[in-house]
């Protein structure tokens, strides 16, 4: 679930215009005849859906807390709320904002994104993620996930409102990172994808090693690209034909508008952003790139 964030200058805005305006709390766990030590129920206060049980160090971090930091970049014409939206009937919650100008590789307009991430359910951390899209076909390309990349990552604890006060230096340190993404995505637009390029970089996407036997379901994912690679969206464009850049987004268009994930739309949200489609378009870049 998501909503679009148009003329929406604050991340409290944003949380009223998507029902995301409450709190949580911790609260105490019993067994029938005992309360249970060193663990703790994370709770909504609006209507005491319990989104995970916790260890009783667990920190919530509210919804103001966790955005409301990023609103001066906003009001100082940094970055523009663009989209805000939930999965897990509130259990992650995220808002993205868009970074002024755009990023060009052959032609193509790449728009440039921050991501911030709130989990109420005690499996991840407060994050703040770089991430791309490209225009033409709105394929979510990259998000800055591995430690080497991201610049925010808060576990729930007792000091996660002092870590949040040293994300500030996420817009100083945007500008480096997208820079570095695109020397690469040019590097990839640049270079032609050799003979066997495809079915190593499908394997390589899959976790497979060279050209090892795939799954049914991995095999029909791979012929599911290369019909993209020939009629996905932006591949009229002939100055990527070829390419490892068009290869990559033929694999990128199908992980995020194509393959069906089981559930709800919810579902597919999780697979694409955070969830094994992220980890897919990851491993695809990176063997790219290295190769």
């Amino acid at each position: 679930m998501y909503k679009t964030l148009e003329g929406v200058t604050t991340s409290a805005e944003a949380m009223a215009k998507a029902g995301l305006n409450w709190n949580v709390k911790l609260t105490d766990i019993y067994t029938p005849d005992k309360l249970i030590p060193g663990k703790k129920a994370i709770v909504r206060e609006t209507d005491g859906l319990v989104y995970g049980i916790v260890s009783d160090r667990y920190m919530p971090v509210q919804h103001p807390d966790a955005f409301a930091w990023f609103d001066g970049a906003v009001t100082a014409g940094q970055a523009t709320y663009e989209v805000v939206g939930n999965v897990d009937d509130g259990g992650r919650v995220w808002i993205e904002a868009r970074l002024p100008n755009v990023i060009g590789i052959l032609g193509e307009e790449i728009r440039k994104y921050i991501l911030l991430v709130n989990s109420h359910n005690g499996t991840s951390a407060l994050q703040i993620y770089y991430t791309t899209i490209r225009v033409v076909c709105q394929n979510r390309l990259a998000m800055a996930k591995r430690k080497a990349d991201f610049n925010f990552y808060a576990r729930h604890t007792s000091n996660v409102h002092e870590k949040m006060n040293t994300a500030q230096n996420i817009m100083g340190l945007a500008g480096n990172y997208f820079a570095n993404w695109q020397t690469q995505a040019q590097r990839l637009a640049e270079q032609q994808l050799p003979g066997d390029g495809f079915e190593r970089m499908m394997n390589a996407a899959f976790g497979k090693s060279g050209l090892d036997e795939l799954s049914d379901i991995e095999q029909r994912d791979k012929v599911a690209v290369g019909v993209l690679l020939k009629s996905g969206k932006g591949m009229d464009n002939p100055a990527i034909q070829g390419t490892k850049w068009a290869a990559y987004n033929a694999l990128v268009e199908h992980i995020d508008y194509n393959k069906t994930s089981r559930g709800s739309e919810d579902a597919h949200t999780k697979n694409v952003m955070f969830g094994v489609g992220a980890a897919v378009k990851e491993r695809a870049w990176d063997y790219l790139l290295r190769n």
